[in-house]
C-alpha cells in the first residue's frame, strides 16, 4: 500500500515546506532566521547563568538545519533519507516539528485538546517512519 517512492518524495516536500515556513515566520516576526534565536539564547544565559539556553538553541538549528538534508535526500530517494528520518524522530517532538505539520495545525486551531494534539503526532510520526521503511526507493 505505502510502497511508491511517491510517499517517499511526499515526505520530502513536507521536510523542506516546515523549514520554508519557519524562516518565513521568524522573517514575519521581523527576526534574522536563527542569528535572533542564538542572541536571545546568549542573552537568556548570561542573564541566568547557564549555558543551557545557548546549547538548546544551537541543537535546534541544526535539527532546523537537517530538515533541508532530509527533505532532499528523501525527494531524491536517497537511503540516508530514511536513516535521517529515524534520527529526527525524538527532536521532531522536542522542537514541536510534526512532519505532518499542516494537519497537526488545524488541530491545534480547532481544539485546544494538548493530548489529542500529542496522539495526532505520535501517528503522524510513526506513519512517516513506517511509510519510509516499506518504500520502493530503497529496493
Amino acid at each position: 500500500m505505502f510502497k511508491s517512492s511517491i510517499w517517499t518524495r511526499f515526505w520530502g516536500i513536507l521536510d523542506l515546506t516546515f523549514f520554508i515556513r519557519f524562516v518565513l515566520l521568524q522573517i514575519y516576526a521581523h527576526e534574522i532566521p536563527f542569528l535572533t534565536d542564538l542572541i536571545t539564547a546568549q542573552r537568556t544565559s548570561i542573564a541566568y547563568g547557564s549555558d543551557m539556553p545557548e546549547l538548546l538553541a544551537a541543537v535546534s538549528i541544526l535539527f532546523y538545519l537537517s530538515l533541508i538534508v532530509s527533505g532532499i535526500l528523501l525527494l531524491t530517494c536517497n537511503k540516508y533519507g530514511k536513516y535521517l528520518a529515524w534520527a529526527q524522530a525524538v527532536p521532531r517532538f522536542i522542537f514541536f516539528a510534526p512532519s505532518l505539520f499542516p494537519v497537526i495545525l488545524i488541530l491545534i486551531r480547532f481544539t485546544k485538546i494538548f493530548w489529542l494534539v500529542m496522539i495526532a503526532m505520535i501517528v503522524s510520526e510513526a506513519l512517516k517512519l513506517y511509510m519510509l521503511h516499506k518504500s520502493k526507493c530503497w529496493t
